[in-house]
């Protein structure tokens, strides 16, 4: 059976950490007044001799309303491009969702979702996203991962299982990888580790490459939790990989995390059915 990268992706989430020379810089054109040129007007005459009423006039006071200035104070976690605040796009502590899986059988599945901020993998405490439940016989892939500041998602590793094996396949980097989401608009991003995976009958360190670009800023997509405007970021897996390389895709959209992932870890894809709650 084809093994899969089991890649949190994570990620984007990447599309953006935050700040750095990458940062988006705006600049504001100055607009030059008007001004005219020309020589004084001048009038000779024999002088006018006018007899008029002396005329009566009212002085009129006008108090000009000056508009009162509003100023909107973006959310310190705003991401520079996108424009979307952090917290308005990662799901809460706990919170929990639906997600329609295609399994690597060709079953269709609806699995519940759980995402966690605190969770016991490989030794130390990470974020956790999970699809399912990862047990012998059952459909189910976690993702595990911290977050160091907004836009920015250290990857340390994932997990999964299917119903028809008998094992819990494992993937780590020797080092966690860190994706920097600020820095993806414009440019591809080149990653190099090494990961240990354990597939059951065997275990190996192998050498990994990472290419992720960004496909798409802000594209509508709909999924049986609805329609989205989301962010489309496409990687490329390759190195020492059974299979050979292995393209990734997902779209992320506020309030809605992960709508869709293709080849996601432990699954050909995943869609969002349910939103996220709680």
């Amino acid at each position: 059976m084809r093994s899969r990268l089991m890649l949190a992706c994570l990620f984007v989430l990447a599309c953006a950490g935050c700040g750095g020379d990458d940062a988006a810089t705006t600049t504001s054109a100055s607009v030059p007044s008007s001004t005219t040129t020309g020589a004084p007007l001048t009038t000779t005459g024999a002088p006018l001799t006018t007899t008029t009423a002396a005329a009566s006039t009212t002085s009129v006071e006008t108090t000009a309303t000056t508009p009162p200035t509003t100023e909107t104070t973006l959310p310190a976690d705003t991401h520079p491009v996108w424009g979307v605040s952090w917290q308005a796009f990662v799901p809460a502590d706990g919170a929990t969702a639906v997600y329609e899986a295609v399994t690597f059988d060709g079953r269709t599945v609806q699995l519940p979702a759980r995402f966690d901020y605190a969770a016991e993998w490989q030794g130390s405490t990470w974020m956790r996203l999970q699809f399912g439940a990862v047990e012998v016989g059952q459909d189910g892939a976690a993702m595990y991962f911290d977050i160091p500041e907004p836009w920015m998602m250290r990857w340390a590793g994932a997990e999964s299982t299917q119903a028809g094996t008998g094992f819990v396949q494992v993937e780590y980097p020797v080092e966690p990888v860190l994706f920097d989401f600020l820095r993806l608009p414009g440019e591809t991003i080149y990653l190099e580790t090494d990961i240990v995976g354990d597939y059951g009958a065997f275990a190996a360190t192998m050498g990994l490459t990472l290419e992720m670009s960004l496909a798409a800023l802000v594209e509508s997509i709909e999924v049986p939790a609805g329609a989205f405007d989301a962010l489309h970021l496409e990687m490329v897996a390759g190195g020492e990989l059974i299979g050979g390389l292995i393209d990734t895709e997902w779209w992320l959209a506020p309030d809605g995390f992960f709508v869709k992932w293709e080849e996601p870890p432990g699954f050909r894809s995943l869609q969002l059915v349910e939103g996220w709650s709680g």
